[in-house]
């Protein structure tokens, strides 16, 4: 504080005002906070939950004024969160910095970078499809966004698409048309738009319109005399598809797709025969956990064999949800070449018996699976 005052820089915008309130006796209460807060190390932690209170700082400004209120609360809090040895709690997008990573993030903050100021939050479990939140944008005076049934394998794929539409909202401070959103890499800035060129593939247009339409949370909405927050739930501008398929397609048109031409090997590749019998008998002791659904955060994926109305055998990618008995649920994640009664991103069936290999990561990153991988790469004259 002491040295942006001698620099001659606000600490908020002119006209606006500022709150500081000391709450010494209360302790951290903020469990989403707790859980973020296991990136931190074991010694930090106790300090954490046991500091002696916090110091809350609000701020009311005109939208206009909301990136610059923000880099300069951040500013503020860093200042008082190095001087006293503690943290810094954004209530809005429940992130906790430490000061050095807060400070590490301020020059983004003074350019107005949403990537900076926001969480994307993943609701997954009890083998559904995931659902996508953001937290933050409400301290920029804009609604929080939200997508339903999001494919576990794009989950990533569509939180960066996310990210990219907060950033498009609040530039604009409004939807492009009423019940339209649309995001164009070509408005972003710069850094950001190489950024996202860079890892685009064949094909990519850059533009994605979404439908938008007003949605009440579930846990306010039927609360007597609680204004709960509206929020922007979005959906693919598709109605020709059903929602999965028309999801996948969207974002294809969007940031390009790889080559998806299939390899051809010999029914009785001793090699892959042995390849499928080891993926099928780690898979068999997998089984019983996947009864509640993947583990949130971790992914498996399986390659199942599907028939075409003439016999022919497609083997594509599942995207894994839960399995019963020796059935798995998913949504499937190639595009088929001649099984043309499937659609990429449909939700699908498949036993195990069907299975030829598997690719699980868990919460640590680690890999295992993909037997055909290697042998599928080395080429076949068949």
């Amino acid at each position: 504080v002491d040295a942006a005052v001698a620099a001659g820089q606000p600490i908020v915008p002119t006209g606006t005002t500022l709150t500081l309130l000391a709450r010494a006796d209360r302790p951290w209460d903020s469990q989403g906070a707790r859980i973020i807060a296991k990136a931190f190390s074991p010694e930090e932690l106790p300090k954490i939950a046991e500091g002696p209170g916090r110091i809350r700082i609000a701020v009311e400004v005109p939208h206009e004024a909301a990136t610059r209120a923000i880099r300069d609360l951040a500013t503020l809090a860093h200042h008082l969160a190095e001087r006293a040895g503690g943290w810094v709690h954004n209530p809005s997008s429940d992130a906790l910095y430490t000061p050095d990573v807060l400070a590490a993030r301020l020059p983004k903050l003074a350019q107005g970078d949403i990537f900076e100021l926001i969480v994307i939050h993943q609701v997954v479990g009890d083998g559904e499809l995931s659902l996508l939140d953001t937290m933050g944008l409400s301290q920029l005076g804009v609604p929080e966004l939200l997508v339903r049934d999001v494919p576990p394998g794009v989950a990533d794929h569509f939180g960066n698409l996310l990210n990219l539409t907060a950033t498009t909202l609040v530039a604009a401070g409004d939807v492009t048309n009423p019940g339209i959103l649309v995001v164009d890499v070509s408005q972003l800035s710069a850094e950001r738009r190489a950024e996202w060129w860079a890892d685009a593939l064949a094909g990519a247009t850059g533009r994605f319109t979404w439908r938008a339409r007003w949605s009440v949370p579930e846990h306010g909405a039927d609360d007597p005399g609680v204004d709960a927050p509206l929020s922007i739930e979005l959906d693919v501008d598709d109605p020709s598809l059903d929602r999965g398929p028309a999801m996948l397609a969207a974002l294809d048109a969007f940031a390009g797709a790889a080559e998806d031409t299939p390899v051809i090997r010999s029914a009785d590749d001793p090699e892959l025969a042995a390849a499928a019998q080891r993926a099928r008998t780690e898979l068999a002791r997998m089984l019983p956990p996947l009864a509640k659904g993947v583990t949130p955060g971790a992914s498996l994926s399986i390659k199942a064999s599907f028939t075409s109305a003439d016999e022919r055998v497609e083997w594509m990618w599942v995207d894994v949800l839960s399995a019963r008995g020796t059935r798995f649920d998913g949504v499937l994640a190639n595009e088929p070449s001649f099984v043309t009664q499937y659609k990429i991103g449909q939700r699908v069936q498949v036993d195990l018996a069907d299975v030829a290999d598997y690719v699980a990561i868990d919460l640590a990153g680690d890999r295992t699976g993909g037997y055909s991988i290697p042998i599928l790469k080395r080429g076949s004259p068949q």
